[in-house]
């Protein structure tokens, strides 16, 4: 892609496009869909490449973002979570007042917050970045440290939904979304976050254990989008198999999009032991689909709530929805397809 003298009116958005499949990759992709054509420049902090995006991934990147100094952008959207990257535009932010680092989950204030000489580092630098943050808790904290400005922005965008799609799931995994079942849908990463499974494998593994034992036709659908951790994945399958429970767990590797299995669910658990306002949830809801999520954040008001890490509670909430009636996952979509929705992370962060 050549450079443009008509950049200043463009958009800089920095971060994953997929693959991988993530809550930031999944926002930047469908903002790609909802921006005006020409209106930005994206620079893809993914391995794959695309063509028509400046590629923007390994450490050649440190040196590639000096370009920022001299490209003039309506404003530059950073979603990386690049600590460095951070630090990086910290200091074009010496020269540029158009810099917003984009700060989507709680684990994203860790550096920030750290004895870590880049933590400092970045401290002292954040009075000259604008800060995007994805709820309350993560602006008012980061408003400690007096960047150039702090804006709610929640990250979620509905997804684009095609019935060709959900009718390839459906005739690929008729026999487990059979009607006489209950199936909980469930999306994340096989990754730790202070020693722990960070989206709560372990828990759901536990609780469709403990279900089965019951003789409680319950299920999961596991979407992935990909392993961080190898041990939590080994740890996951391995439980699985080990209590005979393989047959109730369909595992989704690399999912592209969850929505048609969320489509599919009777409902949808998020059991994070930190999280930041989580597309996923957004999206069940915004589909009309049950949500059951930990309490280690503020959740929306339509969620049901458990203890953070209780597997006990997590059943208990089940256990309660079960009565539900059978799903129509054609007639959900249908009524989510005719729905609005205004972005105003475009209308009033972009001004376009």
């Amino acid at each position: 892609m050549g450079y443009h003298s008509d950049n200043n009116r463009k958009i800089a958005l920095i971060g994953p496009f997929p693959p991988p499949y993530g809550g930031i990759s999944i926002h930047i992709q469908r903002m790609t869909r909802l921006l005006p054509e020409n209106s930005f420049d994206l620079y893809n902090t993914s391995k794959v490449s695309y063509p028509g995006y400046y590629r923007f991934y390994g450490k050649i990147k440190y040196i590639k973002a000096l370009v920022f100094l001299f490209r003039k952008y309506r404003l530059i959207h950073v979603h990386a979570t690049d600590n460095i990257l951070r630090i990086v535009f910290g200091f074009i932010g010496l020269a540029r007042r158009n810099i917003y680092i984009h700060l989507h989950g709680m684990s994203h204030l860790d550096f920030l917050e750290s004895n870590h000489p880049g933590g400092w580092l970045l401290r002292k630098l954040i009075p000259r970045l604008h800060i995007l943050a994805v709820n309350n808790e993560i602006a008012g904290r980061v408003s400690l440290y007096r960047p150039a400005s702090v804006r709610i922005a929640d990250a979620f965008l509905p997804p684009v939904l095609k019935p060709e799609t959900l009718e390839r799931v459906v005739l690929q995994h008729r026999d487990f979304f059979s009607p006489n079942r209950f199936i909980i849908c469930m999306t994340g990463w096989f990754s730790s976050y202070q020693g722990r499974d960070l989206y709560g494998f372990d828990m759901a593994a536990k609780m469709i254990q403990q279900l089965h034992k019951e003789g409680r036709k319950i299920f999961l659908v596991a979407c992935t989008n990909g392993i961080r951790n190898k041990n939590v994945y080994s740890h996951f399958l391995n439980y699985i198999k080990k209590k005979h429970i393989e047959n109730h767990v369909l595992v989704i590797e690399n999912a592209a999009e969850a929505w048609p299995y969320m489509l599919l669910s009777n409902a949808f658990i998020r059991p994070t032991i930190t999280d930041g306002s989580s597309v996923s949830v957004k999206e069940a809801i915004w589909l009309e689909v049950p949500v059951i999520a930990s309490d280690c954040v503020k959740r929306p008001g339509e969620v049901i709530l458990f203890k953070n890490r209780s597997v006990k509670e997590l059943i208990e909430k089940v256990v309660q929805l079960e009565t539900h009636q059978p799903v129509n996952a054609y007639s959900r979509m249908e009524k989510a397809m005719k729905k609005d929705f205004t972005c105003s992370l475009i209308k009033d962060v972009y001004g376009l």
